[in-house]
């Protein structure tokens, strides 16, 4: 199994363009030294690294179309329940470099501007990393659903429909008093809540795409 997921996050990372590494950077710098009232923070962690993290799936699904990747790891000694364990752990694991830089964005805005408290700096952390959670279990199942142009456009419209949720939360006042005062009042409900539903969205994505995997092979 860990075969399967060093191969799958060593294709993502030769696959993607070294000019992305720099984009980045740069709009890691930007949202902490440009943007650096509360919406710095808030783009960056809820809307910027949940789509990036979420990625992994649409590219591999390039890469299994492209050079037969699926097809050639059917030959090796792995089950098809194997197979798709694996790229679900393989698109969870790439989560962790995303984490980390999501983490540091947290320190230094915290450390350099202090928008909010650091409870809240916290809770935009875990909000940014279960967005991001949902993002990757949906567009994973649409990888195994359908083909790559189907899946290249679902997490096109998975990233515009979070653009677009957040930016009508932007510019509503109300929409900001809202979310501040159920954080402050429901905070541990709320995020219970969110890591449940999020569990049983990642199984439901995750024995779907099994059933559909070992039927279409």
């Amino acid at each position: 199994m860990s075969g399967l997921i060093q191969r799958d996050l060593l294709l993502y990372f030769r696959k993607n363009p070294k000019i992305l590494y720099i984009f980045e950077a740069v709009y890691f710098l930007f949202f902490l030294f440009i943007m650096k009232n509360k919406y710095g923070p808030l783009t960056y962690l809820l809307l910027c690294t949940p789509i990036d993290m979420s990625g992994l799936p649409a590219t591999l699904k390039e890469m299994d179309t492209s050079y037969k990747g699926m097809m050639t790891a059917r030959l090796l000694p792995y089950s098809k329940k194997d197979l798709v364990k694996g790229r679900f752990y393989s698109a969870f694991s790439y989560h962790i470099f995303s984490l980390a830089e999501m983490l540091l964005f947290t320190i230094c805005h915290y450390l350099i501007w202090k928008a909010f408290s650091l409870e809240i700096y916290f809770l935009l952390f875990l909000g940014g990393w279960l967005i991001g959670i949902l993002l990757t279990a949906v567009n994973l199942l649409a990888s195994f659903l359908s083909g790559l142009n189907a899946t290249m456009i679902f997490y096109m419209i998975s990233a515009i429909g979070l653009v677009g949720g957040y930016l009508l939360f932007l510019f509503s006042d109300k929409s900001y008093d809202f979310l501040n005062q159920l954080i402050s009042t429901n905070r541990v409900l709320l995020f219970l809540l969110g890591i449940f539903v999020n569990i049983l969205i990642v199984l439901v994505c995750y024995f779907i795409s099994l059933k559909h995997f070992e039927k279409s092979s």
